[in-house]
């Protein structure tokens, strides 16, 4: 199984690939500009922002062979409303998926922390499993690659 973890925010979208089984997942390389895309570029509309991602994850759920696709979903901010364009990108890679029969399921910010002991639990931690014992830059790649790694069945 190949799972596509997504984490979306107001101004980017952090991804990662897993591929394997819940004990025994291996990341799938993406180099850096696959890795983080932009929801907000200055001197681009809204509009063509979201529709280069759509076009970016179509071909990256066919290049990599993409099974399943984890959306760690938006949830209520600070002042109590989520992010528009966060919900917006969130439909962006279900379209995307959808185009190429690939399911999508979504888990909620609070679930993240119990995966997150899950993976420990099962594994080590996700440093020492997917990165070499090194820290991760951005540190949402880390929370990608939980939300990949829960989208495997137990």
């Amino acid at each position: 199984m190949i799972i596509l973890g997504v984490v979306p925010s107001s101004k980017n979208v952090l991804m990662s690939i897993v591929q394997g089984d819940r004990e025994n997942p291996v990341v799938v390389g993406l180099d850096r500009n696959m890795r983080t895309q932009k929801t907000c570029i200055d001197g681009k509309s809204e509009t063509q922002v979201l529709y280069e991602l759509f076009e970016f994850v179509r071909a990256l759920v066919e290049t990599k062979e993409i099974e399943k696709i984890v959306i760690l979903q938006a949830g209520g901010i600070q002042y109590g409303k989520k992010s528009s364009v966060r919900v917006k990108t969130e439909a962006v890679f279900q379209l995307a998926a959808h185009s190429k029969s690939v399911p999508v399921l979504f888990t909620n910010p609070i679930s993240l922390k119990k995966q997150s002991s899950d993976f420990e639990k099962l594994l080590s931690s996700p440093e020492n499993v997917f990165n070499e014992g090194k820290a991760f830059s951005p540190k949402g790649l880390q929370d990608a690659l939980i939300v990949a790694w829960s989208g495997f069945t137990e």
